[in-house]
């Protein structure tokens, strides 16, 4: 049950933060030069960092400017320049450090044999520049796991 509360809540967690996440370029591929013009909504709560390096006050004003910038794409949701990712993990750690008090914080033995203080920092863990790592819970406790209650299972 926790478990599930704790994907949850760090899904939450990256939802919030993905204003600003670091993701691959997203070209615009379709071709818009033979537009005669653009018109695009004046929101500018939806920022987005062109692979230009300049920050445009949403997607549409993005897309308009790859009528005449020729690869021009998405590099980031947010204002430029795009955090790096070692940056992006710090600022979920962060958020994570100040998990709900529904979640358990009881010191977790991991498929690395490392011990966790707590699901949070557990979860923390899991966080690497490429996304979500496979990571387990042997048991509950501090490593090394009783003989007899391991229990591995996957948190993804």
């Amino acid at each position: 049950m926790w478990l599930s509360f704790l994907r949850d809540f760090i899904w939450l967690v990256l939802f919030h933060v993905a204003v600003v996440a670091d993701v691959p370029p997203v070209i615009i591929q379709d071709d818009v030069s033979h537009l005669p013009s653009c018109e695009c909504p004046s929101d500018t709560s939806s920022p987005v960092c062109g692979t230009d390096g300049e920050t445009y006050d949403n997607f549409c004003k993005l897309r308009c400017a790859a009528r005449t910038v020729t690869g021009l794409g998405g590099k980031c949701r947010g204002k430029c320049p795009c955090l790096p990712p070692s940056e992006l993990a710090n600022m979920i750690c962060e958020l994570i450090d100040n998990c709900p008090a529904q979640i358990p914080r009881g010191q977790l033995c991991g498929t690395d044999n490392t011990t966790y203080k707590d699901s949070c920092s557990f979860l923390c863990a899991q966080l690497t520049f490429d996304g979500i790592k496979e990571l387990g819970v042997q048991c509950g406790g501090a490593c090394p796991c009783p003989k007899g209650t391991s229990w591995r299972r996957s948190s993804t």
